[in-house]
């Protein structure tokens, strides 16, 4: 069973409730799903899914359809989660128009992700590995690290782009213990 992690909304549905909303509008990768599904077991659900209940009475899912996808992933070894009551926050929208434009705006992204800011936000969680996380990470920098006199200190040569030293300086500098020498 999966950590229920998020305040109580009063509705409840089980996996096979939820129904996709937004056809193909995002990819995820199976490694997406499978990190997304590990970052569950691990955490738990931290955020309810959004849904719409059309007239028929279905639930369509507005945002959680990474999480659904990873739920799923992870019920081929716990088939229990198929049944496992997830909180979900009810959308109202009168028409499929409607229901469109709120899963518009919940999936849309008013900005980019700033792969530094990631990194630096996640620096005091050590070794967390939420996708976003590993994705920020990935392919940042190559390091190589060479022991000195000192105990307990250790001089890494990091090969970074030219654009990308001010960010990754702003990032080490505010790193206890650590000195940037450029």
């Amino acid at each position: 069973m999966i950590q229920i992690k998020c305040s109580d909304t009063g509705n409840t549905a089980s996996l096979t409730e939820l129904i996709a909303f937004q056809g193909e509008s995002k990819k995820r990768s199976e490694q997406d799903v499978r990190d997304l599904g590990q970052s569950l077991l691990e955490d738990g659900l931290l955020q309810p899914f959004s849904v719409w209940r059309n007239s028929e009475g279905v639930l369509k899912i507005l945002d959680g359809h990474g999480r659904k996808a990873a739920l799923e992933y992870l019920a081929l070894e716990n088939p229990d989660i198929l049944d496992q009551l997830f909180p979900v926050i009810l959308i109202e929208a009168d028409t499929e128009e409607e229901a469109i434009k709120a899963c518009l705006q919940m999936m849309s992204t008013c900005g980019k992700i700033n792969k530094a800011g990631v990194v630096k936000f996640a620096a005091p969680v050590i070794g967390y590995k939420a996708p976003i996380v590993m994705k920020s990470t990935a392919k940042a920098v190559k390091v190589k690290t060479k022991t000195e006199s000192k105990p307990n200190k250790v001089i890494i040569g990091v090969e970074v782009d030219k654009d990308k030293v001010s960010q990754l300086i702003s990032i080490l500098k505010d790193v206890e213990g650590v000195n940037v020498i450029v």
